[in-house]
């Protein structure tokens, strides 16, 4: 059975938007302040992860980091390399209070913002839409914040001219 005139309506307006790709449709992303935050913070984990591992240090069941027990084979080998590990509580001490300060640096600003891509509404144009957009403007039938409309003598500013 053939689509009615309203389903082909809603087909074709369908294929003039598409979901915004930089906020996924939610018409708001996170601010630069909050997202260089929330970088720096994993790199902090990572840092923080890879400084436990190397110098055997582990967090027990209550969450605080410890070392790990001497007679491990790892270990062993890291000492016959002449690694100590003698500064590990320094190092993991020192990537602590990094940490502590960067939580402290939180961003004063409003962590989401308004998506800047589709002006908070979710989606943008296809590349058919924006075909249609610019035939629409070509011809005067709409303008946007970017264009005015085509001036040709003798229209008076009506729709194709006509009077």
């Amino acid at each position: 059975m053939p689509d009615g005139p309203a389903d082909q309506w809603f087909g074709f307006l369908a294929a003039l938007e598409t979901t915004c790709p930089a906020c996924s449709g939610t018409g708001q992303v996170r601010s630069e302040a909050w997202q260089a935050w929330h970088e720096r913070a994993e790199e902090l984990g990572r840092v923080a992860l890879a400084a436990q591992r190397a110098s055997g240090m582990r967090l027990d069941a209550s969450g605080a980091v410890v070392r790990a027990p001497d007679d491990l084979p790892r270990r062993r080998r890291a000492y016959a390399t002449g690694h100590s590990g003698g500064d590990a509580p320094t190092v993991m001490a020192a990537i602590e209070r990094a940490i502590d300060e960067h939580e402290r640096a939180r961003p004063l600003e409003a962590e989401y913002v308004t998506c800047r891509t589709c002006a908070g509404g979710g989606l943008v144009l296809t590349p058919l839409g924006q075909r249609l957009v610019q035939f629409l403007q070509r011809h005067g039938l709409v303008t946007g914040p970017t264009s005015t409309p085509p001036q040709t003598p003798g229209t008076g500013g009506t729709i194709g001219g006509r009077a």
